[in-house]
């Protein structure tokens, strides 16, 4: 006679049948502002194989034996799966409990293959990330890879990566009884905590914008022979992007396509020297600080000797009688500097800081780059003088469309952003935290500055920069930038505008690198912003412009 405590002994076995898997919560989708799905995740299938069980199927009809064993599975799955008959029956022979077979399979090849009831052949769920847009706003919503160590499709790049947490959700769990096949017992025990699923992450890009801006940059790369491009179109209002294109732009479906230094977007880690655009800030510093008014006379001439070195226009020409307005119309760099040397260095400084030069503007993307914008105090002589009229600084193309924005938002700061908010699986909307307002500069300068910007594109640098039915406000700017040695051999040219002036509801930031047909914004860079704030007007349905801005001399006698 023998006796057993079968207690302790069935609790053990129990917890050798007991498996814990975790389940994994779905990826939610990246939609644009009007919910136009940029990035979503579909539901595919890894099929695999039991290659102990699948040597004891066999297939029979009235006592007949029609297929049987690995050989016969092979046959019937491969033409289902698209692959290779003999190297598929080498993968379903042998002693092993898993082996995967297939990975990505369809839901569609999944129901073929379950209708053959093979033993032995089984099949998980697994997520595919697509992106229906192609390279629409890729530099925008990154794209996904493995990680490396755990083998997980994690988000690489944009808002793929920035946001991973509040895509992901949170993992649940699964406990079940486990056969000695490695299969699930269905009467056997079983638990589970459901998986939470992520956020949709909705940006503040507008699909139908961003396609056309992607589109009139290529062309305009194409007929001006630039080697890349950046557009940035904000709701001067908000601060919300409604576009930002850069040329050659990552496909997220396909980023290997993409070399690795052009996978994220230009306009947030790119840095240059704004040149004339920046002239605005040392504009709207004399104004607010009392040392000049828009039609107060300066002569400015050709060539400009200070104590440190001369410094000229971009054009030989006679002295001329200039205004404030008309030094900024006619982007004067002597004329800029005896402006800029009426007040102190800090001063401008400070100015310059407030506009946002020097620190990233947050807008909500991964790599932004602060800019260039050195202490004051370590300026040497030449430096001083340079950044006057937007030299000895660098900025990103979307720092620029934050200045701009200043002016168009009454000398408020409205801090740039690509991200509107995140709408949880049961809908509850939460906006993203952004940045309070700041003052900048006073609405009497905001208004005196959009004036004279008027004045650019109706008698100044960029009259390509005029839209029909609607007033334009504007800066050209054309820099020097470093090449591969570091010598400056490079260009930058740009156009910053404002429309309509009257009632600002867009800010577009236009640059163009090392354009072949013309080093000036105002022949390059000025056309792409005309296209493109007029398709982002009349797609937001702002009326033509009705009123008008204050105008001043340009000249005086």
């Amino acid at each position: 006679m023998q006796l057993i405590n079968a207690a302790p002994l069935a609790e053990e076995a129990l917890a050798q049948r007991l498996v814990t898997a975790q389940v994994a919560p779905a990826r939610a989708d990246i939609v644009d502002r009007n919910g136009v799905v940029l990035a979503t995740s579909v539901e595919r299938y890894n099929i695999s194989v039991n290659q102990v069980q699948i040597a004891d199927w066999e297939r029979k009809e009235q006592g007949k034996v029609l297929a049987e064993g690995p050989l016969d599975a092979a046959r019937i799955l491969a033409p289902i799966l698209n692959l290779n008959e003999s190297e598929l029956a080498a993968d379903l022979v042998g002693d092993k409990t898993f082996v995967y077979l297939a990975k990505g399979v369809t839901a569609e090849e999944l129901a073929l293959v379950r209708a053959e009831r093979i033993s032995g052949i089984t099949w998980e769920a697994t997520p595919e990330r697509l992106y229906p847009n192609g390279d629409i706003a890729g530099n925008v919503i990154g794209f996904m890879a493995e990680d490396g160590e755990n083998l997980n499709a994690v988000g690489m790049a944009g808002a793929e990566l920035l946001y991973e947490q509040e895509l992901t959700g949170t993992a649940g769990s699964q406990t079940y009884e486990r056969s000695r096949y490695g299969t699930m017992i269905p009467t056997g025990l079983h638990s589970e905590t459901p998986a939470v699923d992520g956020s949709t992450v909705v940006l503040t890009i507008d699909r139908d914008i961003q396609y056309y801006t992607q589109e009139v940059l290529d062309q305009a790369l194409a007929e001006t022979g630039s080697r890349a491009g950046t557009v940035v179109v904000m709701d001067s209002r908000t601060g919300e992007i409604l576009a930002l294109a850069d040329s050659g732009s990552v496909d997220p479906n396909d980023p290997g396509a993409t070399p690795s230094n052009q996978r994220g977007s230009r306009a947030v880690s790119d840095v240059f020297e704004p040149g004339s655009t920046a002239k605005t800030i040392t504009m709207a510093a004399a104004l607010e600080e009392g040392v000049a008014t828009p039609t107060s006379q300066f002569v400015a001439p050709y060539a400009y000797e200070t104590e440190y070195r001369v410094f000229r226009d971009s054009h030989e020409h006679p002295d001329l009688k200039l205004t404030l307005a008309g030094i900024l119309v006619n982007s004067s760099n002597t004329g800029t500097i005896q402006v800029g040397q009426q007040m102190s260095d800090e001063t401008r400084y400070e100015y310059m800081r407030a506009f946002g030069l020097g620190e990233p503007t947050n807008l909500g993307l991964p790599n932004e780059s602060a800019g260039l914008l050195g202490e004051w105090d370590d300026w040497d002589g030449i430096t001083r003088y340079a950044t006057m009229y937007g030299q000895g600084v660098a900025v990103t193309a979307v720092q620029t469309a934050q200045v701009y924005g200043v002016i168009a938002n009454d000398g408020m700061r409205v801090s740039p952003t690509i991200v509107k908010g995140f709408e949880s699986a049961d809908g509850a909307f939460t906006e993203r935290d952004n940045a309070e307002p700041v003052r900048v500069v006073s609405e009497s300068t905001a208004d005196a500055i959009m004036g004279m910007l008027v004045e650019v594109t109706e008698s100044g640098t960029a009259p390509k920069a005029r839209i029909d039915g609607y007033l334009v406000a504007g800066k050209t700017g054309t820099a020097q930038a470093p090449d591969e040695s570091g010598a400056l051999n490079n260009i930058v040219a740009s156009f910053v505008g404002i429309a309509p002036a009257d009632d600002p509801r867009i800010v577009v930031s236009v640059v163009l690198y090392d354009p072949a047909s013309s080093i000036w914004g105002g022949e390059t860079a000025a056309p792409v912003f005309k296209d493109v704030a007029t398709f982002a007007l009349q797609t937001l349905r702002v009326p033509p412009t009705k009123g008008d801005v204050t105008r001043y001399p340009i000249t005086w006698e």
